[in-house]
């Protein structure tokens, strides 16, 4: 099916069963934000990525004909301002987060900032929806499953980061009474993910027959995987909700030395001998376990894809990546 049958259907699909949204998307290229547009371009939903490059969009969906592109970026408000006056968008999802993997304390206090004066902007223009990412460091570890009211931990200065914004998105929207959805999300792996985290690491010393050194093992965390991050995302605008907070995660604790042995299981390797961790990780400090049963009742979202297969997902996107670069 060529590009311009299929968004005929999937735009019929929406005229009978719901409603196209025009959705303004800021952190597109990211991992995170090229999932999420290949979702909503999948689902007819017209699509307006803020982007430093517009190539780096048109490399992570085939749909353009619902997708384009803002060439800009969040410091020039102005320019986003008028593009959205001329877009009129129904909800808008805010994912950048500028200078990953470094969490200084300059870069935090910057992303802050940034993230705040956008959303006034947004909120002066009266947007009826803004849906933006936490994460689960804002949490206070612990042993026991960590609701959207456990306590919270501002102790590093990216937690405190994604508290202060989420605070800020808060108290800007409530004054418009428009909806500030805030999502926590939870270990997220997948295709696309950094080359240094756990599996795409794990999986590149098996394909160069070396042994993976996992620096944590006993570290055990909510892993979940990338399409279904997406979609909850997508869910999430669709049911067009009030605001609140949503922790997005698999709901299962799973150690890194466990991952790891999957990684190799999936890949056909031997398993690596257990060795003992040098550090604290099987401290309570380290584990972060989501409950969902908010996100459940409320968005209708729960992980679908197991471990094994979002693994096994990854490891055949990586293959298949390798294969253009030959």
């Amino acid at each position: 099916m060529n590009r311009i049958s299929f968004r005929y259907t999937v735009q019929t699909f929406f005229s009978y069963y719901g409603s196209q949204l025009k959705i303004f998307l800021t952190g597109g290229t990211g991992f995170i934000g090229s999932a999420v547009i290949l979702r909503l371009a999948q689902k007819g939903h017209e699509v307006l990525v803020l982007s430093r490059s517009e190539e780096a969009v048109s490399g992570v969906t085939p749909f353009q004909e619902n997708v384009n592109v803002l060439v800009s970026d969040l410091s020039d408000l102005k320019k986003i301002k008028y593009s959205l006056k001329r877009f009129r968008p129904d909800s808008v999802i805010h994912l950048a987060w500028e200078g990953l993997p470094d969490y200084s304390q300059r870069l935090c206090r910057k992303n802050v900032e940034m993230g705040a004066n956008f959303f006034r902007l947004l909120a002066d223009m009266e947007i009826k929806s803004v849906l933006s990412s936490g994460s689960c460091w804002e949490y206070e570890p612990r042993r026991e499953p960590l609701t959207e009211d456990s306590r919270k931990d501002n102790k590093s200065p990216f937690s405190a980061a994604k508290i202060r914004l989420y605070e800020e998105g808060l108290e800007i929207f409530r004054k418009k009474s428009a909806a500030f959805i805030w999502l926590r999300l939870f270990f997220v792996y997948g295709p696309g993910q950094r080359s240094t985290s756990l599996i795409p690491y794990t999986l590149e010393c098996v394909a160069l027959g070396q042994e993976p050194i996992i620096k944590s093992p006993g570290a055990r965390h909510d892993f979940v995987y990338i399409d279904d991050v997406a979609e909850c995302i997508t869910m999430a605008l669709e049911r067009e909700l009030p605001n609140s907070v949503y922790n997005v995660g698999s709901g299962t604790l799973t150690s890194c030395g466990e991952v790891a042995k999957l990684a190799l299981s999936v890949a056909g390797a031997e398993p690596f001998e257990d060795r003992p961790a040098d550090d604290t990780a099987t401290d309570e400090s380290l584990h972060y376990l989501a409950d969902t049963s908010r996100t459940a009742t409320e968005v209708g979202w729960t992980a679908r894809l197991s471990l094994r297969e979002g693994v096994t997902r990854t490891m055949e996107s990586m293959a298949s990546l390798k294969k253009k670069e030959d």
